[in-house]
């Protein structure tokens, strides 16, 4: 998230010697909705392709906009997200195969950066936009997981919404993101050709932001 930050920096630094842009800071609830895919498997006994997987719960965080006059924008965000893990683990004790079902919390943190198109110029009411950049995850290791990492990855993003100016320094937003990116956690999969590929989240959010 260091880097996230960085450019936050830079980019309000560039705003405040610019005065054509307009800065919008806006605080964000969102429902997440992650898509049903095979993580793999904590388990070394007999793995299976759909032992783990993620279920979201809800999100929060801010967004962080520079726009121009015109159309365009440059948008970074934080999310943090809250997750259900279930998990099916095995171990053999005395030649016995045990199997052991876990549901545990995880914590989803994002950081991203989308370049922004309005369809709307600066200053009207409504301003449907759409968007498009890249992003990273932290995972947190669920609570059966005893090492206390986490796991980072990296993917890109699309979607749009609107913004509805209520008063001068204050609008309402709705959005829609498809995040794609790795898959966490590096499991193994009962055929090791099946590992790795592409994790989908669905990311419907609404916020409020002070603009200056």
């Amino acid at each position: 998230m260091k880097h996230i930050l960085c450019l936050v920096l830079l980019a309000l630094a560039g705003a405040n010697a610019g005065f054509s842009q307009s800065i919008e800071v806006a605080a964000t609830g969102s429902y997440p909705l992650i898509f049903d895919t095979r993580l793999g498997s904590f388990s070394q006994e007999t793995p299976q392709d759909d032992d783990t997987r993620l279920q979201g719960k809800r999100g929060f965080g801010g967004r962080f906009t520079i726009n121009s006059k015109g159309y365009y924008g440059h948008e970074f965000t934080y999310m943090n997200t809250k997750a259900d893990m279930d998990a099916t683990t095995r171990r053999v004790e005395n030649k016995q195969t045990i199997t052991e079902n876990f549901r545990s919390p995880v914590n989803i943190q994002l950081g991203a950066y989308n370049f922004m198109m309005y369809m709307m110029p600066r200053g009207e009411r409504f301003r449907p936009f759409i968007t498009g950049g890249g992003q990273i995850y932290k995972y947190s290791n669920p609570g059966f997981v005893t090492d206390g990492s986490s796991y980072r990855t990296y993917g890109g993003n699309y979607g749009g919404g609107i913004k509805i100016k209520l008063a001068q320094h204050l609008l309402v937003r709705g959005d829609f993101r498809h995040y794609l990116g790795g898959k966490p956690y590096d499991l193994d999969f009962s055929d090791p050709a099946q590992s790795g590929g592409i994790h989908h989240m669905l990311e419907f959010s609404f916020g409020v932001a002070l603009t200056f």
